[in-house]
Formats: C-alpha cells, sequence, structure tokens
C-alpha cells in the first residue's frame, strides 16, 4: 500500500510541476491576449475614440474615459454584467457624455445555444436561393440585437425588444446596461 500511495504521490507531483511551468509560460501571453481583446472592443464601441483611460475606484476599474485625438471627451466605455438564464452576460458599452448609448458588445457569454445564444446572432442577408446562385453573406455585420442599443439615451432602452424565447438573456443584459449607464452617467455629470 505504501509503494502504490508513493508511486501516486510521485505522478501527482510530476503533474502538479508540469501544471505550474506551462501556467508559468503561458499566463503572460493570456493577459496580453485578454487586453488585445478589451482595447478591440472598446474601440469597437467608440469607434472616434484614440485614447481609453482607465478610471478606477478601489482598485477596480469602473470605467474608461474616451477622448478624442484632440483631447476632447468623446464619452465612457463600460462593463456591464448580469446573469442570464444559465450563465454571466458580460457586455462592453460606449456612451456619450449625454448618455446616450454608443454602442454594446457582448463579449462573453455561455447562453443555451439556439436560445439565449441569439443575443449575438448576426441576421442572414442572403437567402438560401441567393447563397446556391453565388452570393454570400456579408462579413462585418454586428448582431441584430445588439444594434437595437445604438444612439439610443439611457431613458429609452425600455424600448429595445427582448428575443421570444431568450427573453431572460436579452431583458439580463438590456438591464445591466442600463443600470450602468445610468451609474456611470450620474458619476461623469457629478464630476
Amino acid at each position: 500500500m505504501v509503494k502504490f500511495g508513493s508511486i501516486l504521490g510521485m505522478i501527482c507531483m510530476i503533474a502538479t510541476a508540469l501544471l505550474a511551468s506551462v501556467n508559468a509560460v503561458t499566463s503572460g501571453r493570456i493577459r496580453a491576449q485578454a487586453e488585445e481583446e478589451l482595447q478591440a472592443s472598446l474601440k469597437e464601441v467608440m469607434p472616434d475614440g484614440t485614447q481609453f483611460d482607465p478610471v478606477n475606484v478601489d482598485g477596480e476599474t469602473l470605467y474608461f474615459r474616451v477622448t478624442a485625438a484632440d483631447g476632447s471627451l468623446l464619452g465612457a466605455a463600460f462593463k456591464a454584467s448580469a446573469k442570464g438564464y444559465s450563465s454571466v452576460i458580460d457586455t462592453i458599452v460606449g456612451m456619450k457624455p449625454d448618455g446616450t448609448i454608443n454602442a454594446i458588445k457582448i463579449v462573453s457569454q455561455q447562453e443555451t445555444p439556439g436560445l439565449g445564444s441569439r443575443i449575438t446572432e448576426v441576421e442572414a442577408t442572403v437567402s438560401i436561393m441567393d447563397f446556391l446562385r453565388g452570393e454570400r453573406q456579408q462579413t462585418g455585420l454586428r448582431p441584430w440585437f445588439q444594434t437595437q442599443f445604438d444612439h439610443k439615451k439611457v431613458s429609452d432602452l425600455d424600448s429595445v425588444e427582448a428575443i421570444t424565447g431568450a427573453t431572460i438573456s436579452s431583458r439580463a443584459v438590456i438591464d445591466s446596461v442600463k443600470q450602468k449607464a445610468r451609474q456611470i452617467q450620474s458619476i461623469i455629470t457629478n464630476g
């Protein structure tokens, strides 16, 4: 019994050492990739922004102050999160100083495929017949649910339509964006 316990202990120590070394090698690369994805998302929701300065409160980034090349304030970009049907849905939001949502982007969700995941679906612009004739779908289109937020005031977000069959997921996005946008708007307004 001692022999088998020792062998199992050695195997566990070797596996732990290998996992620790892989983590040490890849952790910097993973952090860099996450930072690149964040910057790309910020640029997508505030395309005119050239500088995204984090505003930290108690060591946590509350929002990013977005400025143009000339230093003028374009607005704020922030992360809004809420529990959907089966996962937490993380959204990056770009907002102008007057409280108008510039755009949103859902960056993380693990909702039920075909139902809750419809919050990230891009509407097909090519029919099956068009596809068979050789026409291909356009690239670079944004999910139709997310485009409903474009250029709406925070007070008008109740007019965003929830997705049939994915009401919990779409309501979670709407409510989280509305709540966080109001919070950030009051912080910006009060200095």
